[in-house]
C-alpha cells in the first residue's frame, strides 16, 4: 500500500487486486475501483485493463461495454494479450462496439500473435465458420491445434473438425500449426 500511495501503477494495480480479490484484505470493491483507475490514469496495461472489466461487470452501477472497448484500446496499444482478446470478442459480437468480424479478427490475430490461447481458439473458429474470411478447415484446424497446446477450451471444435478433415488435411493442418508457432512473437506488453 505504502508504493501505491508513492503513485506507483503497478503496485495501484496489485492493491486494487488484492482489495477485489480479498487477497490477504477485507474485499472493498469501491476502494478496488478506485486503485485501478488511478493506476490506469498512469496509463499502466493492466490498471486499464482491469477497469475495462469493471466497466463490463457493471462495477460502476451500470454495464459500460463502450468505455470498457475505450480503456481495452489504450490497454491494447501497449500489446497487453487480454486486452487484444478482449476487443477481439467485443467486435465478435458487436459489444460496446458495432459488430465487425473483419475488425474481429483483426485484434484476434494480434492477441493470438502473443500467445494468448483464447484467441488461438476464436481464429480458428473464423476459418471453420467462416466469419469475414472463407471457409478454410485447414487453417481453422491450424489454430485449433495452438490453442489446444495450451488450453483444453477448444477441445471440442477441434474433435468435431477432426472428423470432417482427410488425413491430407490434417497433416497439412498440424505443418500451418507448426508456421503460425514459429511466428508467434510472445512479446510481452509494455508500460
Amino acid at each position: 500500500q505504502t508504493k501505491a500511495a508513492k503513485n506507483d501503477a503497478y503496485a495501484m494495480n496489485a492493491l486494487a487486486w488484492r482489495l477485489a480479490h480479498g487477497e490477504g484484505v477485507a474485499i472493498d470493491g469501491a476502494e478496488s475501483r478506485r486503485w485501478y483507475a488511478r493506476s490506469a490514469a498512469l496509463g499502466n496495461a493492466e490498471g486499464l485493463y482491469n477497469l475495462g472489466v469493471s466497466h463490463v461487470n457493471g462495477d460502476f452501477g451500470k454495464i459500460d461495454p463502450a468505455e470498457a472497448c475505450r480503456l481495452w484500446r489504450q490497454a491494447a496499444a501497449k500489446n497487453h494479450y487480454a486486452a487484444l482478446c478482449n476487443l477481439a470478442i467485443s467486435y465478435y459480437h458487436g459489444n460496446g462496439v458495432p459488430q465487425d468480424y473483419g475488425l474481429a479478427r483483426e485484434w484476434c490475430l494480434r492477441s493470438a500473435n502473443t500467445d494468448e490461447p483464447m484467441a488461438m481458439g476464436l481464429m480458428g473458429q473464423f476459418y471453420h465458420l467462416g466469419l469475414g474470411v472463407p471457409v478454410d478447415k485447414t487453417e481453422a484446424m491450424a489454430w485449433y491445434v495452438l490453442a489446444g497446446e495450451k488450453s483444453d477450451q477448444t477441445a471440442v471444435p477441434m474433435m468435431n473438425l477432426l472428423r470432417e478433415l482427410t488425413p491430407a488435411q490434417q497433416s497439412a493442418a498440424r505443418a500451418r500449426a507448426e508456421v503460425l508457432r514459429r511466428s508467434i512473437k510472445h512479446t510481452p506488453y509494455l508500460d
